[in-house]
């Protein structure tokens, strides 16, 4: 019980990877863009009910309160049949058959994969989106262009964000789809307020829970 928990009772989860950017614009007001090369950590801001059971909450408080804005946990969607639609999925692979492909490298954005799943050729091994792990590492990213099966022994993906955990990921299974897990700590843990009620008493929170990617693994 924990961010898991506050994930699984999210009423809204709103999802950031946006790239850290400048942007300057020449007394012609033609833009120049510069990127701050980084992780891309994902940034999940959570809205929970506005009004809490004191009853039922009061375990998840302890570990809200234990976590503070120190300790990572990791999550998943796939506990809430009401969440796990956001990373199903799309291609046309079973799924265990899937996630016995490896890596053969993983260079910058450009991931190759071997040890396929036998599929039509021109069926999606990927589709745009799709989410990616490889098995027993964190940070999860998404393949930015559908991928078909082709008749290859290796198929090339490219990743919207580039790997950084080196060759680690080297000759490692993945994981795909709701599958995927995310380590993640809650740097702006709101507080909580109680309604007095006696056996009915309610909380509210805060605010919503800002979730930051933990990348310090690596």
């Amino acid at each position: 019980m924990g961010i898991q928990t506050i994930i699984d009772l999210a009423e809204t989860i709103e999802f950031n990877r946006r790239k850290i950017l400048g942007i300057q614009y020449s007394r012609s007001e033609i833009p120049r863009v510069s990127e701050t090369p980084t992780r891309n950590a994902w940034k999940l801001n959570v809205t929970v009910p506005a009004m809490s059971d004191y009853k039922t909450v009061r375990g998840l408080i302890e570990s809200i309160d234990y976590l503070d804005r120190r300790y990572p946990e990791t999550i998943s969607f796939s506990n809430n049949p009401n969440l796990s639609y956001m990373l199903a999925y799309q291609g046309d692979a079973n799924l265990t058959a899937l996630s016995a492909a490896t890596v053969q490298s993983w260079t910058g954005t450009t991931l190759v994969l071997g040890n396929l799943p036998s599929i039509s050729n021109s069926a999606y091994l990927f589709k745009q989106g799709d989410f990616i792990q490889v098995n027993g590492l964190p940070y999860p990213t998404t393949v930015t262009q559908d991928v078909y099966r082709g008749s290859s022994s290796t198929v090339t993906l490219t990743t919207h964000r580039p790997n950084f955990m080196g060759t680690a990921t080297n000759n490692q299974t993945i994981v795909v789809g709701n599958a995927v897990e995310f380590k993640v700590f809650c740097n702006n843990m709101p507080t909580y307020k109680f309604n007095p009620g006696g056996s009915t008493a309610l909380i509210t929170w805060s605010g919503a829970f800002q979730l930051y990617e933990w990348t310090g693994d690596v």
